[in-house]
């Protein structure tokens, strides 16, 4: 109510330059949270990515490890005969 009375108090080349005012500040706040919210995006996008290419690479070092304990096992068999 006592909102009203103030406003109402006003006349309305005030009321037209608060909201000018208010729209000038929250549009500079609303583009610099849309960048943000782009430049996270994109750096979820960089980290899947990575983690992707980590689990290809412990993937590969899995597969390689077992080859060399096959190898490995294979020499020690060859050595006891």
């Amino acid at each position: 109510m006592d909102l009203f009375n103030y406003l109402d108090k006003l006349n309305w080349q005030t009321i037209i330059a608060m909201f000018a005012i208010g729209w000038y500040f929250t549009r500079d706040i609303r583009m610099a949270l849309n960048k943000l919210d782009s430049d996270v995006r994109e750096q979820g996008k960089r980290t899947d990515k990575l983690y992707e290419m980590f689990c290809t690479l412990q993937s590969q070092m899995k597969d390689e490890l077992l080859v060399m304990k096959k190898e490995h096992y294979d020499f020690m068999k060859e050595i006891k005969k």
